[in-house]
């Protein structure tokens, strides 16, 4: 595996560019799924020196669009190959099972770092449909999420192999889910310059501006642990005094730009209707805007200038979305249609 002290030339991380490939649903664990996950995570690396000495980052087209059918092959593999095969696939070689959940994780953090590149959302294009899909189940996720108590040590000696697993997995698949919310925002960021099917997708079949309302009451990023407060930032878990509650975490801004972009840019404000309950919850954000929040996040003032003038309006009993390009699922359809064993054996059918 790569190590952080390894050091990738501009002619190694273009060849390691150069060599992702867009793999099926049968190869994931296998030698070359593997060598590729290498590939990636050395890249992952690289990608976080770059941003600290202020190195461009290798981004093209075919290679924005191969990570994304990557984390979505992944993530497909997880949801209808793992379950099948977890419990002998831990019992009989636990590392792999590590790597190969693992890997979401890998591509998930690069994607991060070459998101906040706006030339990199925009070259996805209409795979952002997928990706969006993809954020949609991990931030509804975080929205139900409840934290196990802390463990007691006598019963962390008593846990099976498995019991321990799934409790590294938990912790895997939380950094993995609040990863996506930057994504999303930087998605946000570019929204009227991706293909126009996007926005419709993301202000009107999954309304995201409600789901990131709901994100923000849930606030999973704040958790209670042995009668003490703790705040999930920059990847790890602090104790806080209740005083720090009112500081706007990353996290926390993340979505406020979110909802930001997604409400006071001119397109999107067009394009955003509503009827009775959208209305209702969207004014719940009130609650959440102080003086103390504006000082520190000044760009709230103009969307709690918006809600202001929100509250005046009379919505409609419903809300029809505008006409247009409906995209589909075409990343996912295409994983599952070249893997029709994998998917038969998830469904019970031929595919």
């Amino acid at each position: 595996m790569a190590t952080s002290s390894e050091y990738l030339s501009a002619f190694e991380a273009e060849r390691l560019v150069q060599s992702l490939v867009k793999l099926d649903l049968e190869d994931v664990g296998s030698t070359k799924w593997m060598i590729q996950h290498e590939a990636i995570e050395r890249l992952n690396i690289q990608a976080h020196r770059n941003v600290q000495n202020n190195s461009e980052e290798y981004i093209t087209e075919a290679f924005m669009r191969t990570l994304v059918h990557d984390l979505i092959l992944i993530q497909t593999w997880k949801q209808q190959v793992y379950p099948l095969v977890k419990k002998e696939l831990i019992s009989d070689d636990s590392m792999t099972a590590y790597f190969l959940n693992y890997h979401e994780a890998t591509v998930i953090n690069l994607l991060e770092l070459l998101f906040f590149n706006k030339d990199a959302v925009i070259a996805v294009g209409d795979w952002i449909h997928d990706l969006n899909e993809m954020i949609s189940q991990k931030i509804n996720y975080l929205i139900t999420l409840k934290h196990p108590e802390a463990s007691d040590p006598k019963k962390l000696l008593e846990m099976t192999e498995m019991e321990r697993f799934e409790e590294t997995l938990f912790d895997l698949d939380f950094n993995v889910a609040i990863s996506c919310i930057s994504l999303f925002r930087y998605i946000t960021d570019v929204i009227t310059d991706l293909p126009i099917g996007i926005m419709r997708q993301v202000l009107h079949s999954m309304d995201f501006v409600v789901v990131l309302v709901h994100l923000l009451e849930a606030g999973p990023w704040i958790r209670n642990k042995k009668e003490k407060l703790e705040r999930f930032e920059s990847g790890k878990w602090s104790t806080i005094d209740p005083d720090e509650l009112q500081r706007v975490g990353k996290i926390e801004g993340q979505i406020w730009l979110g909802l930001m972009n997604l409400l006071l840019e001119p397109e999107c404000r067009k394009s955003y209707g509503y009827d009775e309950h959208n209305h209702q919850i969207v004014l719940r954000l009130k609650n959440y805007i102080s003086e103390h929040t504006v000082d520190q996040l000044p760009p709230l003032v103009d969307l709690q200038r918006y809600l202001e003038e929100l509250v005046m309006l009379i919505p409609a009993k419903t809300r029809e979305p505008p006409s247009g390009i409906e995209l589909v699922s075409e990343v996912k359809d295409n994983i599952l249609k070249t893997s029709p064993q994998a998917a038969s054996r998830k469904t019970g059918k031929d595919v």
